[in-house]
């Protein structure tokens, strides 16, 4: 490598950290906007409620196998870099599928954890489980953009992902806020929503 090529390349690298920096500052404040609504607009008791759901579907998706994104990313960037872009489609299409395929068994384990918590947990709260369970069925589409845009070093559109999908979901907050229609269920149900939007967009 030339000493412009890797000038070339240190420049790429600084301005693509630069824009993952930015966007995760700015999903950050979107995150803090849509807690201070959360918490002027729920009781103790809903707020509390809401933790306990997302505490209990991320116990059930450390099932979605994490460390594998970063070796499909990094084949997929050696695909690109050799310029054998059917086989980085191909790639694209297994690791889609892989994603899919774990997400159908996560939504399925996330409706059967809430049978076997009956013991233990009030019912209102195991159906909202239930509702939370798409945003499982949702992640595949959000990793196979992601996988595009790392494999290709496409670090702005990268960046602009994130911020977007949590910005959707920051406007739907305030908007249902607005509408006096904020409850426990709506919020569970605009996470799926956010993703959905953005897949499209």
């Amino acid at each position: 490598m030339t000493e412009e090529q890797k000038q070339g390349f240190t420049g790429r690298l600084l301005k693509g950290v630069a824009w993952v920096s930015a966007s995760s500052w700015l999903t950050r404040l979107c995150g803090l906007v849509t807690t201070v609504i959360l918490l002027r607009q729920f009781s103790l008791f809903e707020y509390g409620t809401y933790q306990l759901v997302l505490s209990l579907a991320g116990l059930v998706g450390l099932l979605m196998i994490t460390g594998i994104d970063e070796v499909f990313v990094a084949e997929g960037a050696r695909l690109v870099g050799a310029n054998d872009e059917q086989g980085n489609l191909r790639l694209g299409r297994s690791y889609f599928i892989f994603r899919f395929v774990l997400a159908l068994a996560v939504f399925g384990i996330v409706r059967l954890f809430g049978v076997l918590l009956q013991r233990w947990y009030p019912a209102d709260i195991l159906s909202l489980l239930s509702v939370y369970a798409w945003v499982f069925l949702l992640v595949p589409f959000a990793r196979i953009a992601a996988y595009h845009f790392s494999s290709r070093r496409q670090f702005r559109a990268l960046a602009a992902y994130a911020f977007v999908q949590e910005a959707v979901k920051t406007v739907l907050v305030i908007g249902f806020f607005y509408a006096s229609a904020l409850t426990v269920p709506t919020i569970l149900l605009l996470m799926p929503a956010s993703m959905a939007i953005t897949a499209i967009i």
